[in-house]
């Protein structure tokens, strides 16, 4: 029989395992725009985090870890997903709690891998060397995503795909993200320059290196890294003071530098961002509203206050309980899956229990460095800096996920140092209190691992699924996005073959009512075999829109899509289909009240009815709930044109200025009535009255552009558009028109639908705002 000893090796390659799935999952990438990152990320993860847990069980390395120190309070960190597969089984909504859209970090799914990532790694390292190793690796890691990005922002699409012709997408995800990374990187180094006793070689080389990370956190500019590392290298340069009896001096300059930018960072960045090209910003609901909508979806109930509203289920109550003001954004039209940060999350659909049982890694970590600060005399000096080192990034990353939602991949990174962290403060040299394991504590210690490497592996599969099936679904809207509807089905078709989730049969029901409509305005094909076609069609398609529902009945757009399918239907003059068109679009509003595009879609469908009543209240609906909505507008206005009835629209627009002259929407609608009627020299004032009192209107400034190119005012019209392609730098019409106006041509020469040279006639503004 093989010794503990001989089968190390296996225990070797184990760790080996485990550091290429976290290094992977931070800067792994697949340079395509149909690729889905961070499932990709996460599902590399699971795999090689998997193998390592089978390598360590088939390497015998549960028998040299159970009875040790901390060995019974690791597993704790299971109460994690057992909490979230209780708040998802005690659930009214069960939609979403097992993988939800993405496998997000607020679902079942995830806290299995998660809970699995920690209890791995405090099986594996547990010494010196390991953790060193552990600590390198994401290191080194942090340093290439810093390497990678300094290429991108100097070359750029001159070297690398066209997938980086924005400076700001990076290997690890998210800006902040990236930023987070980059503060664990700057931690360690810090760290290291502080307590290790380097060569003066070393040292300097050391340093240069943790300038360079600085400038990089200040291109970033996410003050919350530092914040935190001002937290961190606080407790780094008390703990260095204590033990050393020297002045900790890397830790008060890093502590300066944290404060220079808190205070005057945004500032600095600003002027960086000339020089290197970089645009990143991230959009979450506040802490204030995050708890407003927890309020809201608890309702009072004891049950929900404990263990929420259900795993995953962020994004529907979203819909139901956001804030009204929300709709004079811009950012009106937005879900959010997750809150403020990833506790906040919690606490709102896994309840008080769910956001204490994420806390449990950061209270071992604690727990941890308390031991060691009682038994110093156990640790040597290089013990205690790599102990410091371990667990300071571990804390960093944990109360970064108590102000922001971390990426998958960030929080098993805090996982793994979490776990490392825990399993060598543990560390003893005799362990009286537990010598002799009974051969049944290790029997069933191995069979408690074996059910969860199961566990994980399902996990891991379901990872696996999701991510085809997303690649599937993105792929085909691409496809959509193109104009090539077959291809857009096929993808469908393909992604329903591996999973049917609520996001591809919703996208399959999108692609089928785009075939219909192409059906329904052609008229190349004979009319019994069109009338064949767009009846299996629209056969098919109305059974996707349902079984959306039935996948994720809470989820407004899954009703939203299958009103607007029998919209279609009940426009050609299928029986029944303005009924259940109504119906739906009532469904979709009871999840989403404050959506006014589902008003709008109503006053269209009543205004296809020839009901003028229905179609004035709708309309009024949505401009209520969204006064500068410009596609309700728009529709008002082509109401007036379809009408004839120009003069009177334009009457009552003054009207309307006159009550209300500071309403920048109302201005606006008066100068699109002008540019729909050809009066150019009328629109351009009121036009320009929109803009001045509401500055960052793109569609005003648009139509205003277009407006001072039609009275040859070109360089005015060149302005507007170079203010629009600042704010909108992936609207591809506005470069289109900029290119056009620079070249002295006219500005929709060499467009191509959906693009027309009439923006007034169309059913969408030409910007979304």
């Amino acid at each position: 029989m093989q010794t503990y000893l001989q089968k190390l090796p296996l225990l070797v390659w184990a760790r080996y395992a485990y550091m290429a799935g976290l290094v992977l999952s931070l800067i792994s990438l697949v340079p395509t725009p149909w690729f889905p990152l961070q499932l990709g990320k996460l599902a590399v993860a699971a795999f090689f985090i998997l193998v390592a847990g089978l390598l360590f069980v088939v390497g015998g390395g549960l028998g040299g870890v159970v009875g040790k120190k901390g060995y019974r309070a690791a597993w704790l960190v299971l109460l994690l997903p057992i909490v979230y597969l209780f708040s998802y089984l005690v659930s009214a909504d069960r939609s979403v709690g097992l993988f939800g859209y993405s496998i997000e970090t607020d679902t079942v799914c995830f806290t299995v891998i998660a809970a699995f990532t920690f209890l791995i790694s405090f099986f594996l390292f547990r010494r010196l060397g390991s953790v060193r190793l552990l600590l390198a690796s994401v290191s080194l890691a942090a340093g290439f995503a810093i390497l990678f990005q300094f290429i991108n922002i100097f070359f750029g699409t001159k070297i690398l795909p066209a997938v980086f012709s924005d400076a700001s997408v990076n290997l690890v995800g998210k800006w902040n993200d990236l930023g987070l990374l980059a503060g664990v990187c700057l931690l360690v180094l810090l760290i290291v320059i502080e307590c290790v006793p380097l060569s003066m070689g070393r040292r300097i080389g050391l340093m240069s290196v943790a300038l360079v990370v600085t400038l990089f956190l200040a291109l970033v500019q996410y003050s919350a890294v530092w914040a935190l590392l001002l937290g961190m290298m606080f407790i780094v340069g008390t703990w260095s003071f204590v033990t050393n009896k020297k002045l900790p001096k890397v830790s008060i300059v890093a502590g300066v530098v944290s404060i220079f930018f808190l205070v005057w960072g945004a500032g600095i960045q600003s002027g960086l961002v000339k020089v290197f090209p970089v645009s990143s910003f991230e959009i979450r609901p506040s802490f204030g509203t995050t708890l407003e909508v927890v309020r809201l979806s608890h309702e009072a109930s004891m049950k929900e206050f404990l263990v929420g509203t259900g795993p995953g289920t962020f994004n529907n109550e979203w819909s139901l309980h956001k804030p009204a003001a929300i709709n004079q954004s811009q950012f009106w039209n937005l879900s959010f899956s997750s809150g403020y940060s990833t506790f906040t999350t919690a606490l709102g659909t896994v309840g008080v229990v769910g956001m204490l049982a994420w806390c449990i890694p950061l209270i071992l970590v604690l727990l941890g460095l308390i031991q060691v600060m009682r038994r110093r005399e156990s640790f040597n000096w290089y013990e205690q800096t790599a102990m410091v080192m371990c667990s300071s990034a571990s804390l960093y990353l944990w109360i970064a996920a108590f102000v922001y939602t971390p990426n998958q991949n960030i929080l098993l990174l805090a996982l793994a140092l979490s776990g490392a962290s825990f399993a060598f403060s543990m560390k003893s040299d005799a362990n009286p209190e537990n010598s002799t394991v009974s051969l049944l504590m290790q029997r069933i210690a191995l069979g408690v691992l074996i059910v969860v490497l199961v566990v994980v592996a399902v996990a891991g599969a379901s990872v696996v699924r999701r991510f085809i099936t997303e690649k599937n679904v993105n792929q085909g809207a691409i496809a959509l996005g193109s104009g090539d509807v077959n291809g857009a089905l096929n993808k469908a078709n393909a992604a329903l073959s591996v999973e049917k989730t609520g996001d591809s049969l919703q996208f399959a029901a999108q692609a089928g009512l785009s075939a219909m409509q192409q059906l329904a305005q052609s008229t190349s094909t004979p009319s019994t075999e069109l009338q064949q076609q767009f009846t299996a069609l629209a056969q098919t398609t109305v059974l996707f829109g349902q079984q959306g529902i039935q996948a994720n009945p809470n989820d407004f757009r899954a009703h939203f899509i299958l009103a607007r399918i029998y919209d279609l239907l009940a426009g050609v003059g299928v029986e029944g289909a303005y009924t259940q068109a109504k119906q739906f679009y009532a469904s979709a509003q009871t999840h989403n009240p404050l959506d006014p595009e589902i008003p709008l879609a109503v006053a269209r469908l009543e205004y296809g009815q020839k009901n003028k009543q229905a179609t004035n209240d709708a309309l009024t609906q949505a401009l209520t709930l969204k006064q500068d909505y410009t596609d309700a507008i728009l529709f008002a206005v082509q109401m007036y044109v379809a009408e004839k009835d120009m003069p009177n629209a334009i009457v009552a627009a003054k009207a309307a200025v006159n009550s209300a002259p500071g309403v920048a929407s109302i201005w606006f609608q008066l100068g699109l009535l002008y540019y729909s009627n050809n009066n150019m020299s009328d629109a351009a004032p009121a036009l320009e009255k929109a803009v001045s009192l509401q500055t960052d209107y793109a569609n005003a400034k648009y139509f205003l552009g277009l407006t001072y190119a039609a009275l040859k005012k070109t360089p005015e019209a060149i302005q507007q558009f170079k203010d629009l392609v600042a704010t909108n730098p992936d609207n591809a019409e506005v470069k289109l028109i900029l290119a056009n106006l620079e070249a002295g041509k006219p500005p929709f020469d060499g467009a191509t639908p959906p693009v027309t040279s009439n923006p007034e006639d169309r059913e969408k503004a030409p910007i979304s705002q």
